[in-house]
């Protein structure tokens, strides 16, 4: 990976690859009898890149311009990210899943020129004073007051020569749902989306021979610069949990896949699926999944369906992704209180730390009075070549969760509570934010609510307090016979106190369909 344009690398594939398939698109997804798919080769793609890029020249634009994408992921989305930089303008992505009230604020935030999105947004500009002075490109419905999408695709195009860069020039702004508040723009500038991707390629299987099939959208992109082929998995990314999983078991097994990852909630569905079926994928070599604790009752199914495959759970942040791993074999017969990532990357530095209330820079220990010991909780900091070191134009979240150290480098401040064991594996327990005080105890919820969930009837529970009201909310119906077991385990941990309430549903986050959201069920008490 050059240093000098994300594109380079790009381009060296269409030149000696030129008709290997690139994207493998899916088309009318919802249906398995109308499912269709288009084959985009790199030659091809790169032809696309090249009109948009043109497109994007006659617009107007120019080196530094921020453009907004918000839009179903595609050929043309990541055509235009891969035009823009080779423009050296910045990309400005925007989860689709992290809610209505965040994408305004970060159109808002980003300092955007343009906005590339669909109509469900794009119709109600005029309401919207975040959206009023952006130049508005619309995929799917022409409006008074937007402009067609296809306006940045020129009819000719030319040889795409890549814009010089320096290190330090962003490149990618990434607005993710955060875990609570506002999303804050990461700066990926050019240094850290290499280093990162040079960090993935030496964690992650990236050979020639490679059939991705990644339900973390970004992992399309990472793919083009590598030569690999992306079979694109047919779901709706805004809504990741909902999708029919007969035509993406069809994907699975049309193309051979041997590598593919992505949340909790989209590989539960599928596996409930394949074991239903009685079927396996014995292609899939390399699988990974994250965003939220599992169950033993999942792992379980993984081994069934997929029995080829070395299956890990991966921890990450949209600041550093990679941070550890652990293969599901580790994972299932590990003891523990919390939730077992396991092992460090190596080339990262993890502490666990317990820090002053307010601390924007270390002495000359670099933190290491701060350190816990094995098997003592703290928070979780991270350094390393490719951990984000500051949110663009943020200077006030910089400071809040970054940390210099005496080299220059910056510490990132993950708000997961965790430990290392004695084996050197890292559990998380929880986040900062939602310690639990119970009886002048402080109280970690992931791991009292591994122990509920294990009661029969239980589906889910989640422990929060809102200032000195407690409440464990429980999706299910518990067993009568298990009350006495349930109140055993609120003794044991300091919750006699607690106040019990039912819910049909646990709400998740929007981006992985799978985190509990903590702040909405704070809401309800």
């Amino acid at each position: 990976m050059s240093q000098n344009n994300l594109v380079t690398d790009f381009l060296y594939h269409v030149n000696n690859s030129p008709d290997k398939i690139a994207f493998v698109i899916p088309e009318n997804i919802d249906s398995l009898n109308d499912y269709k798919e288009k084959l985009i080769t790199f030659s091809h793609f790169y032809e696309i890149v090249a009109k948009y890029r043109k497109g994007l020249k006659n617009e107007g634009y120019v080196k530094g311009d921020r453009i907004i994408i918000l839009a179903p992921i595609n050929e043309k989305t990541y055509a235009l990210m891969l035009a823009i930089f080779s423009l050296g303008m910045v990309v400005v992505f925007l989860d689709p899943g992290i809610g209505l009230k965040k994408i305004l604020r970060a159109i808002s935030d980003s300092k955007a020129k343009a906005i590339i999105s669909v109509d469900k947004l794009l119709k109600y500009h005029f309401l919207f004073p975040s959206l009023w002075k952006k130049t508005k490109y619309t995929i799917d419905q022409n409006r008074i007051g937007l402009k067609q999408e296809n306006t940045l695709y020129a009819k000719e195009y030319d040889k795409i020569i890549a814009e010089k860069m320096q290190p330090d020039d962003y490149a990618l702004m990434t607005y993710t749902s955060g875990s609570t508040g506002k999303s804050k723009g990461t700066n990926r500038n050019i240094e850290n989306i290499t280093k990162q991707i040079n960090f993935i390629k030496k964690a992650w299987p990236c050979h020639e021979t490679t059939i991705d099939f990644p339900s973390f959208p970004m992992f399309g992109l990472m793919n083009l610069l590598c030569g690999i082929t992306t079979v694109v998995p047919a779901v709706n990314f805004s809504n990741i949990g909902s999708f029919n999983p007969e035509v993406v078991i069809k994907q699975m097994e049309r193309w051979n896949i041997t590598r593919m990852c992505g949340s909790y909630a989209f590989h539960n569905k599928l596996v409930k699926k394949l074991k239903e079926k009685n079927k396996k994928i014995k292609s899939l070599k390399n699988i990974a999944f994250g965003g939220c604790p599992v169950t033993e009752e999942f792992c379980q199914g993984l081994f069934e369906i997929y029995p080829n495959a070395k299956t890990e759970i991966i921890y990450g942040s949209t600041e550093v992704a990679p941070i550890s791993s652990i293969e599901i074999n580790e994972f299932l017969a590990a003891k523990g209180d919390g939730f077992l990532v396991g092992h460090i990357y190596p080339g990262l530095q993890v502490k666990v730390v317990k820090l002053p209330q307010k601390i924007y820079e270390f002495d000359h220990q670099d933190g290491k009075q701060y350190e816990m010991g094995t098997n003592s909780i703290g928070e979780v900091i991270i350094q390393g070549p490719h951990v984000v070191q500051e949110y663009i134009d943020n200077p006030q979240a910089t400071k809040e969760n970054k940390i210099k150290s005496p080299t220059g480098k910056k510490w990132h401040r993950s708000g997961d509570c965790g430990y290392f064991d004695n084996e050197g594996r890292l559990w998380l327990v929880g986040r900062i934010n939602d310690i639990i005080w119970s009886a002048q105890k402080e109280l970690h919820p992931y791991s009292i609510e591994a122990q509920l969930d294990k009661l029969q009837g239980i589906q889910r529970s989640a422990l929060v307090q809102k200032g000195k009201e407690i409440k464990l909310f429980i999706e299910g119906q518990l067993n009568t016979k298990n009350q006495p077991l349930l109140k055993q385990l609120l003794q044991k941990n300091n919750l006699e106190k607690v106040k019990l309430q039912s819910i049909t549903k646990i709400p998740v986050d929007d981006r992985h369909n799978s985190k509990i959201d903590r702040v909405k069920l704070r809401g309800m008490i």
